[in-house]
């Protein structure tokens, strides 16, 4: 910094308040700065300067997959919320695993981070989270709930998504048979659904054609591995409803090499993805809105109440009608 100083004829405190952005400088001189800093291959302490104003900018993002589509639109819409109040996020993947999670989650914390939004890995327990509840950091638990830990969840209403898309087939494709199809066992989403799933096919008298009923990998590989095992000995049912959006585009590859079209099976997946647009045919949806939800989580961060309930908000999906299901594309 001092060398910078010197170079330009301006003050030690000139420097430091250009670089980190103070309007008490002006912009011609915090440009020059950042000029010369460049120049010198310098590299702004942002850390340090933290510590000296207590200031805290990252916020963690903290994910089972990061190849998923779902967390990839989710990262987003978090930063997209976060950047007007000049914070980032730091994004890290636990591959499912809790004890990953853990080290993950003590690193963040240790970094002093401003806030941290938490897609849990399966078998998170409460006891897994306790480090988080008794920290002073603003977290927000995003998409998978962990009951009893008392902290904020911010989710899916699950009930509606499944009957936005079991209504659709029974009043639109007056579908006979159906199954849900894919997701992880142990993850609440597919529990809740499941069970949503089960209980509009006995109250509306639909088959649920058991052996499509099968979990996968949340990616369209594993999903398009299982489908094409079961369509080798089994035929499709009238409609698929699909746990998540990739696991549908996986379902549409294998029904296609099987010579399966819409009018035969309807597809319907769960999330909203930008993909499903360019799928073929083009995949109807109820839309969860993962990068809405993503800023929503953002901004919940630093807007709770103490007495804030930790059961909610929800956010209410909407069924995108496209081809898949046998429709004309909206």
């Amino acid at each position: 910094m001092q060398d910078v100083a010197n170079a330009l004829g301006v003050s030690l405190s000139t420097v430091s308040l250009a670089l980190s952005g103070n309007d008490v400088v002006a912009p011609a001189t915090r440009a020059r700065v950042r000029d010369e800093a460049n120049r010198l291959g310098y590299v702004y302490n942002r850390s340090a300067a933290n510590l000296r104003t207590r200031s805290r900018d990252v916020v963690g993002l903290v994910v089972p997959d990061i190849t998923n589509p779902f967390a990839a639109e989710a990262a987003l819409g978090l930063q997209d919320a976060l950047m007007p109040d000049g914070r980032m996020v730091a994004l890290a993947n636990t591959r499912e695993r809790v004890d990953t999670q853990t080290s993950i989650v003590q690193a963040l914390l240790e970094q002093r981070i401003a806030g941290l939004v938490l897609i849990p890995a399966l078998d998170t327990s409460a006891a897994d989270l306790a480090l988080l509840r008794r920290s002073d950091t603003p977290v927000i638990l995003m998409n998978r709930n962990v009951s009893e830990s008392q902290l904020p969840f911010l989710g899916t209403d699950d009930e509606r998504v499944i009957r936005l898309a079991v209504d659709h087939l029974r009043d639109v494709h007056h579908v006979t048979s159906a199954a849900y199809f894919g997701g992880l066992q142990a993850a609440g989403p597919q529990k809740a659904r499941k069970a949503h799933f089960r209980s509009l096919m006995q109250q509306y008298g639909i088959q649920d054609v058991a052996i499509w009923d099968v979990p996968s990998a949340p990616n369209a590989l594993a999903a398009y591995e299982a489908a094409r095992e079961i369509l080798r000995t089994a035929p499709a049912p009238a409609a698929l409803v699909c746990h998540s959006d990739s696991i549908a585009i996986g379902v549409l590859r294998a029904l296609n090499e099987a010579h399966v079209d819409p009018s035969e099976c309807s597809v319907i997946g769960i999330d909203g993805i930008v993909d499903g647009v360019v799928t073929v045919p083009s995949l109807t949806t109820i839309d969860v809105f993962p990068s809405d939800m993503g800023a929503m989580a953002g901004r919940l961060l630093f807007t709770q109440s103490a007495n804030q309930p930790a059961s909610g908000p929800l956010v209410t999906p909407a069924l995108r009608i496209r081809e898949s299901c046998g429709c004309a594309s909206d």
